[in-house]
């Protein structure tokens, strides 16, 4: 063979394995773009009880195609997050709901973990009225599951009491452990708080309003927030039923409570949040 033809040769395979390498990075190109769309970052939402927040994460979950990752015990007003469940969650990229409490070692965590989460507020008069119809299920259908996770505990019988009695008790010891709860974490998305690990936090604020006005608006601030596309989210209708956690409810039901206890608790709530959070007075 001349020398001639052998460069040819020689260029001739060194094009072959060229286009080869070129075909692979494309390929790598293509596989790592299908991998993103199959991935989302984990989701975060901490919520005030009875926010309708079951309903959403399960909109999340079946829209994203992905699994829910418990993070803590279920408790409220006190929660901790667990280490290796936030591991798992992580990993999976997965979406969480929790009620976790602006404690320095849940801030700490979460920012060395995660960086940011999503905590979704409810007008907490509405909130409480609906938490009172909850527990009352729960103390007469589930009362051992109660004494173990609530930490305000109503004592046995409470199912039993008028629903006047009921809502006494709720104002009294349930409603302003939810005033404190909300205030520790709008302090934390304020950037105004003092507690070791809030400055490590970034904190997207919504509210259950904002859902029921416009929840298209509000999934797509949301996952806006966490940096997923709007394009791996597909909204999959989930039905709003008792598994949801739904009490077919009526807009300023709480009212009904009596005027001395609407008074008690509309006193409770720091003034600015009636006009930040479009609440009525």
């Amino acid at each position: 063979m001349s020398s001639r033809a052998r460069v040819k040769q020689l260029q001739q395979e060194l094009d072959r394995k060229t286009q080869a390498l070129e075909t692979a990075r494309t390929q790598k190109r293509m596989l790592a773009t299908q991998l993103a769309a199959m991935y989302h970052p984990p989701i975060f939402l901490n919520t005030l009880p009875k926010s309708g927040s079951v309903f959403i994460v399960t909109t999340l979950k079946r829209g994203l195609g992905t699994r829910f990752q418990k993070l803590g015990r279920g408790t409220f007003p006190v929660d901790q997050i667990d280490g290796e469940r936030l591991d798992a969650f992580r990993q999976r990229h997965a979406v969480s709901q929790e009620h976790v409490d602006a404690s320095a070692y849940n801030l700490t965590l979460l920012g060395r973990q995660l960086g940011r989460l999503a905590v979704h507020l409810r007008d907490p008069r509405a909130a409480a009225y609906s938490w009172m119809h909850h527990l009352t299920g729960l103390m007469r259908d589930r009362p051992e599951f109660e004494k173990q996770h609530a930490l305000l505990y109503p004592g046995d019988g409470y199912h039993e009491r008028t629903e006047a009695e009921r809502m006494a008790w709720i104002v009294a010891h349930h409603f302003p452990a939810c005033i404190a709860w909300m205030s520790d974490w709008i302090g934390v998305a304020d950037g105004v708080s003092s507690t070791p690990g809030a400055d490590t936090l970034k904190v997207h604020l919504t509210t259950y309003e904002r859902f029921v006005d416009d929840a298209d608006g509000y999934f797509a601030d949301l996952l806006e927030f966490f940096d997923v596309a709007p394009t791996r989210f597909q909204r999959i209708g989930v039905e709003k039923t008792k598994a949801m956690n739904f009490r077919k409810g009526k807009a300023g039901e709480w009212r009904n409570c009596g005027d001395a206890l609407v008074e008690q608790m509309t006193a409770q709530i720091p003034e600015g949040w009636f006009e930040r959070f479009g609440w009525p007075r």
